[in-house]
């Protein structure tokens, strides 16, 4: 495996670029129920479930079910009890994560103690190493960091960066990854991406979310969309090769 950092850079500038041309990014994770202030211990929570609890491609379903929880008056910290109870027919994608979310809440000691989850660890590798909560990898405990340092300003470990399929999409895209015929299995691939990308961010002083926000929108949003006859991104160099499905199917294992 091999990450290009020369192309890095270009590709920052040209997703900055298109971001800067009156194109809002905005993120899944930046959402933030009515009544609940950014960098609260209570906001800390909600993000805490909310990372955890949503599949990227459902999280419209689950924020509509959990703004219609809060309008009835159900507070942040038994959001997740409510949304267990009705998961079963509102949300069944998340069902296999309530006992990983109860078992996460008993290592905190209770979900009161949520600043533990972002005090505790000097790394995500450490984080991981520490196998105190079932469910987190690196992607989820990343995303939930990186996040927390963008809204709240509370620095993030170094080795910080979510990597999920349409990160490691738009890379190959690029030219940035190459996979050069070594292990296809998504955890070796997304922490060895997750790794270098973080030398590349503190060599050039950038934050994660500065480089994943407007990559993953790209690769989530306008990439869905996009075909040969209206390049939605206008940016020359992708190759066009690869399709988000086709990594699910063959290219990538889990």
């Amino acid at each position: 495996m091999k990450i290009l950092h020369k192309n890095l850079p270009r590709l920052v500038r040209l997703a900055a670029d298109w971001k800067i041309k009156g194109n809002s990014i905005v993120l899944p994770q930046h959402y933030v129920p009515d009544g609940v202030v950014v960098g609260s211990d209570e906001y800390k929570i909600f993000l805490f479930y909310f990372c955890f609890l949503t599949p990227r491609s459902h999280s419209s379903v689950l924020i509509k079910k959990i703004d219609l929880l809060i309008k009835d008056g159900i507070k942040v910290e038994r959001l997740f009890d409510e949304l267990t109870l009705t998961s079963e027919r509102h949300i069944p994608f998340f069902k296999r994560q309530i006992g990983w979310m109860k078992k996460c809440q008993e290592s905190l000691g209770g979900i009161e103690n949520i600043s533990r989850f972002d005090s505790d660890y000097e790394s995500v590798d450490e984080f991981i190493k520490s196998k105190s909560f079932p469910g987190w990898g690196p992607k989820l405990y990343s995303l939930y960091r990186m996040t927390l340092e963008e809204l709240v300003s509370i620095k993030a470990p170094d080795d910080t960066f979510p990597v999920d399929v349409h990160t490691i999409s738009m890379l190959s895209k690029f030219g940035i990854f190459k996979m050069e015929g070594h292990s296809r299995c998504i955890k070796t691939v997304s922490n060895y991406i997750r790794r270098e990308i973080s030398i590349f961010l503190k060599e050039k002083d950038l934050k994660a979310w500065e480089v994943h926000n407007p990559i993953w929108y790209l690769g989530s949003v306008c990439c869905a969309a996009c075909t040969k006859d209206n390049l939605l991104c206008k940016i020359d160099f992708c190759s066009r090769e690869h399709s988000n499905s086709n990594y699910w199917r063959g290219i990538l294992k889990a």
